[in-house]
């Protein structure tokens, strides 16, 4: 009987052994701490470096079903669907199917951004974060960028540290993140994270409220309902499927990030079109103004004003850059000292661009600038290169005279 018994534990460690061996010749690496740059544009599925949620469901406050399907390529977006179709019996017991897009490498101390359109509706979630899972002796940690869809004009930053969270933050955008792109962003470091939109840091923590994450965590978006989540709030199927869509997701390790971070660009508030009734001076953070039939501040009219802005641009990459500018009315632009927009003149709101060779780190003289002669007012100014997806120049690449 004994004897019997230690037969079977050799057969069992026998086995135990195959099995890893065959795991390791046969089943991808996993890599815990990736610090190479990637930049993806979400033309098709990329199976090199992501995988796509099929089959299985998170847990009880999610109302869907992860399906393979239900993540959609079209013109350079990825779309999210969440739907109905084969639930709940096709769809992990689940009422509704959904997409979840993520990396396979778990990427550590960086920049993880995206360009996103939200879903809209309550009970709806929208999101971007990084997500470490379970390691032996610790629960997840987790960055969160998720804007709910029963106010998408407020963005929600979280973290969780070995699974303690109560860290949310509420974020007013100033927009409604449903009706168009935009680009959001975190940094995380040892000593804080970072939040960002359209380049702009819009919240900051450093470890007061909780210690912050320190396992690498696989990036990813998804879209989902809850199931009777207060936080969510109520969800009800429209009867026709749901979409978030994605234009671009991008990380960056922090050992590529810039040292030090502008602050934006100095800006000169003239109440006429020449230049000469100077009313104010200040720091504009981007260029990334729609002040429709409005004026910039109080102090200055509605119609035929000028601004200027000046100060320095850094870029993260060398090569050509393609500078673009969005006005009504008119726009110059010089980098480097060189014009290489000059649209000076009455128009409904036009995009013009210019390229010029950059070279990655060096600092470069930028100016714009903008006159409104009557209507809506409008000056943007974004950039981008065959390693930077087009964006506003963000603030952490400007800097004030």
């Amino acid at each position: 009987m004994v004897k019997g018994i230690n037969t079977n534990r050799k057969q069992i460690k026998r086995l135990l052994a195959f099995c890893m061996l065959f795991a390791v010749l046969v089943l991808p690496k996993q890599s815990y701490a990736a610090d190479v740059a990637f930049y993806e544009p979400l033309n098709a599925v990329n199976n090199n470096s992501f995988y796509v949620s099929d089959g299985w469901g998170n847990g009880s406050d999610f109302g869907v079903g992860w399906k393979a399907s239900n993540v959609e390529f079209n013109n350079g977006i990825m779309a999210l669907r969440l739907d109905d179709v084969g639930c709940p019996g096709g769809c992990s017991g689940k009422s509704f199917a959904s997409g979840e897009y993520a990396t396979k490498a778990k990427y550590g101390y960086g920049r993880v951004e995206g360009r996103i359109k939200v879903a809209k509706g309550s009970g709806l979630v929208t999101s971007l974060f990084t997500y470490s899972g379970e390691t032996a002796g610790t629960a997840n940690d987790e960055i969160d960028i998720e804007i709910l869809g029963k106010d998408t004009t407020k963005l929600e930053a979280n973290y969780f540290t070995n699974g303690v969270g109560d860290h949310s933050t509420i974020i007013n955008l100033g927009f409604d993140a449903s009706q168009g792109f935009h680009d959001y962003a975190f940094e995380w470091s040892p000593t804080y994270i970072k939040w960002f939109v359209d380049g702009n840091l819009v919240h900051t923590e450093t470890g007061s409220r909780g210690p912050l994450p320190t396992h690498p965590g696989e990036i990813e978006v998804n879209l989902w309902s809850g199931a009777g989540n207060v936080w969510t709030g109520p969800f009800t199927y429209p009867g026709t499927p749901i979409r978030a869509y994605y234009d671009w997701i991008k990380y960056t390790p922090a050992s590529d990030l810039p040292t030090d971070d502008g602050t934006g660009l100095t800006a000169k508030y003239y109440d006429n079109m020449n230049f000469t009734s100077l009313k104010a001076t200040r720091t504009d953070a981007t260029v990334n103004f729609d002040w429709g039939m409005g004026s910039p501040m109080p102090s200055m009219g509605m119609d035929e004003f000028s601004v200027r802005w000046t100060g320095k641009v850094k870029p993260q990459y060398t090569g050509a850059y393609t500078f673009y500018t969005s006005s009504d009315d008119g726009a110059r632009l010089w980098v480097n000292n060189q014009l290489i927009i000059d649209k000076w003149i009455d128009q409904a709101e036009t995009e013009w661009s210019g390229t010029i060779n950059l070279t990655a780190g060096q600092k470069y003289d930028i100016k714009l600038e903008y006159y409104d002669n009557n209507e809506d007012a409008i000056a943007k100014l974004y950039w981008s290169s065959a390693s930077q997806p087009k964006q506003i120049v963000p603030q952490n690449r400007l800097y004030p005279n």
